[in-house]
């Protein structure tokens, strides 16, 4: 992302939150171009008004904007992990039509789905009563798994995408030097 589409971007979030204030001086400029590299000015214009829309208090941080970007890439490829109504869904299908005695399905949409299955076990799965409470416990293992598996995701993706040094943030110095 250049500086322009930076200085575009600031802008349009200074007219969506009134309260932000975001000076465009050359280190921020070049210290946002760094965290947005990746990032289209395309992508990066369609998050911010998906996080205006979602009726945030305050203006995104560029961090905020790459997330947004990223979530919106892997809804777009499919990789985004099922939501937890979706995975609890696949998993009580998987359990009233293998039971207990088959044991889990080889493999799951989503590996997170298969993280908090064996996190939580096909037999405590199975034969726990009452189910609210090893549903809400699924619950709380799969949006672990899910959380740990875009992190691993985006940390390979990161790990992968070219130069890092690239990337590097811009060395900041006093004025006075």
């Amino acid at each position: 992302m250049t500086h322009q589409d930076v200085r575009n971007l600031i802008a349009a979030l200074a007219t969506l939150w009134p309260n932000a204030r975001i000076d465009a001086t050359p280190v921020l400029l070049r210290t946002w171009a760094a965290v947005l590299a990746d990032i289209d000015i395309t992508e990066a214009e369609a998050a911010v008004v998906i996080l205006a829309r979602s009726g945030a208090a305050f203006a995104p941080a560029p961090g905020a904007i790459v997330a947004a970007v990223l979530d919106m890439r892997d809804r777009a490829s499919g990789d985004a992990a099922p939501g937890v109504d979706v995975a609890w869904a696949e998993v009580t299908e998987a359990i009233r039509s293998r039971g207990w005695s088959a044991g889990p399905p080889e493999s799951w949409s989503h590996p997170a789905i298969a993280d908090a299955v064996r996190a939580v076990t096909w037999r405590e799965l199975c034969l726990s009563s009452p189910a609210g409470v090893v549903r809400a416990h699924f619950l709380r293992m799969y949006e672990t798994a899910a959380a740990r598996s875009l992190a691993e995701r985006r940390e390979h993706q990161a790990l992968t995408a070219g130069d890092v040094t690239s990337r590097a943030l811009p060395r900041h110095t006093h004025p006075s030097q």
